[in-house]
């Protein structure tokens, strides 16, 4: 209801002779409960609604979430900061927008945004929380960024590099190289194992993905673009290292195996979970491998289901991301793809911020 018509409700009941007193007071309650609820604007008439769907602005208050996040715009830049795609290219610039409508003063949970970074195939950790808020501008209209400058990428200078950054463990993912493909002809092999009294004093783990396996519903080796199931094998190394985790390391303390997230192309990853219940996870099966005489765990993920022709990436975790884990992954982020050319994304879908 708007200003105007509670002022024409009132003035009805007020010229037809019902106790007035009692009328002033209920036409004032009636509008302070439509402005408490934000029904109102200056104008008398009701709100405004915006060019966005339903349930995609936000004006409540001048935050914006992680999940409400994605990233736009990459560049690779020269150790001064300057646009550059030779091979001396060090770094890059990310610009991080919404994905909804918000207020142009709007900040992230404690003014903070993690950017998570992975070259090639090492583990996705955190390059960057810091970005610079900024307002920009396009065909009049003003929106939000949140840029990180000049963050470290391509160490040595290698021109060929595949970058990887999300905003959590869990993406959405970006590639950013000449080819996004995974490739992974020979895994890493492990060095020994880690030396600890006990396995459950490994806190941080690096779940690195050794094998993606594609094949058909017979179980035939397939092409990546038109197999209809994989096979995903894991080895567990302590963080920063090529050293195994024990024969009897448990990942999780509730079930003892490590979990998959799978993310199609551009969206967040999701739990691989029994599609009678989304909350339980598929558990993958443990087994084991031989080399220079010692045996490794290794966990599989058998006949994952996938669609042919699409995009996806794959990462492995050692508890949900719902729950605060006792154990910190530093997760490689497998990206399964037939395309062998990266294609980017265009950098105008962004919405434009409510002064």
């Amino acid at each position: 209801m708007s200003i105007r018509a509670n002022t024409k409700i009132c003035r009805w009941f007020y010229t037809h002779n019902s106790p007035r007193q009692w009328i002033l007071t209920g036409c004032i309650a009636i509008g302070l409960i439509g402005i408490a609820l934000g029904n109102y604007n200056c104008t008398g008439g009701a709100s405004i609604p915006s060019s966005q769907p339903p349930g995609r602005v936000r004006t409540d208050h001048p935050v914006v979430l992680l999940d409400e996040l994605q990233i736009g715009e990459i560049l690779a830049v020269d150790q001064l900061g300057h646009r550059s795609n030779a091979p001396s290219a060090q770094g890059i610039d990310a610009s991080v927008w919404p994905t909804v409508q918000v207020q142009c003063d709007a900040n992230p949970p404690a003014d903070t945004i993690p950017l998570y970074l992975a070259k090639n195939n090492d583990p996705l950790e955190i390059a960057s929380d810091k970005p610079t808020r900024t307002l920009q501008k396009i065909q009049g209209h003003s929106f939000l960024s949140f840029d990180f400058k000049q963050v470290r990428a391509r160490q040595d200078g290698d021109p060929n590099a595949k970058i990887v950054l999300a905003l959590s463990q869990v993406g959405p993912f970006r590639v950013y190289g000449d080819d996004p493909r995974t490739l992974l002809p020979a895994p890493v092999s492990p060095t020994g194992f880690a030396q600890v009294d006990q396995p459950e004093q490994l806190e941080e783990i690096d779940t690195r993905i050794q094998i993606v396996w594609p094949h058909s519903a017979d179980g035939t080796l397939a092409p990546v673009g038109q197999a209809e199931f994989v096979n995903i094998a894991v080895d567990l190394f302590r963080h920063g290292s090529l050293e195994s985790v024990p024969l009897d390391y448990a990942p999780n303390e509730a079930t003892g195996y490590p979990i998959l997230y799978i993310a199609r192309e551009d969206k967040q990853a999701e739990l691989y979970a029994a599609t009678e219940n989304p909350q339980r996870y598929r558990l993958p099966r443990k087994t084991t491998f031989a080399l220079n005489g010692q045996t490794f765990p290794r966990w599989v993920f058998d006949n994952v289901p996938i669609e042919p022709n699409q995009d996806y990436f794959f990462v492995v975790l050692l508890s949900p991301v719902s729950k605060d884990p006792a154990r910190r992954a530093y997760p490689i982020v497998w990206s399964y793809t037939a395309k062998t050319r990266t294609v980017l994304s265009q950098t105008n879908n962004h919405s434009p911020c409510l002064p």
